[in-house]
């Protein structure tokens, strides 16, 4: 049997894994919860929007909001005791996370400004809301980067069926995603081309590759269900 101090230590590690996971799956399924779910209720043919942003002004607005709040507030608290540069980067996206989770894109025509924009002015609010956004992604791509030069320090990744080379460059891979999505949509912004959802697509292809490396980090889910 296991000593006392050992198991409530196995407990915490636990709680805080499945905390972990729960979050990286919000992460992930926010892009297909907010289109499927906006689908559903809206009347006619309706198609998705031009950004994940544009959803704050929907009928799935708490979903946007809940989960990118969420994920910041875990992000700010995820190593908040420990002095290392990935906790000034997890900070930093967990609270840009919550910036643009509060301060909303601009409202489309005949929707009415919410009570910040019409204190504020409503650009300014977006562009604090792009500001976030465009902190949020690049703290994530700098923090899988991190991820990468921690596989190279031993202890090593835990599951061994890979050396850790592979997993510093899945997360250098991953990196590259995040900051290949922020180009896309920048390059297609600028010239014009596929704009109507280029926000979309990069903020989507962001964030699952965020959410892949996120999950690949140290096997969480493998110790989580198999120990």
């Amino acid at each position: 049997m296991p000593e006392p101090d050992q198991t409530a230590n196995q407990l915490r590690t636990g709680s805080f894994l499945l905390l972990r996971f729960l979050v990286g799956v919000l992460t992930i399924a926010l892009p297909p919860l907010l289109i499927l779910l906006d689908v559903m209720f809206l009347e006619g043919s309706p198609t998705a929007r031009g950004s994940l942003s544009a959803y704050y002004h929907s009928g799935v607005r708490d979903i946007f909001v809940s989960i990118l709040v969420v994920d910041g507030v875990f992000l700010l608290t995820y190593k908040v005791f420990e002095r290392s540069i990935e906790n000034v980067l997890t900070m930093l996206a967990g609270l840009a996370a919550i910036v643009v989770a509060l301060f909303p894109t601009g409202v489309p025509d005949g929707v009415p400004l919410v009570p910040l924009q019409e204190r504020l002015g409503e650009q300014l609010v977006e562009n604090v809301h792009y500001t976030a956004a465009a902190v949020l992604f690049i703290s994530a791509a700098f923090i899988s980067i991190q991820f990468a030069r921690e596989e190279l320090i031993p202890p090593h990744h835990p599951d061994q069926s890979f050396t850790p080379r592979f997993w510093s460059r899945f997360h250098y891979l991953m990196s590259g995603v995040i900051v290949g999505a922020i180009i896309f949509v920048a390059v297609t912004q600028w010239f014009g081309v596929l704009d109507e959802y280029s926000i979309l697509l990069g903020e989507w292809v962001g964030l699952w590759a965020f959410g892949a490396s996120w999950f690949a980090k140290g096997s969480e889910v493998r110790r989580l269900f198999f120990g």
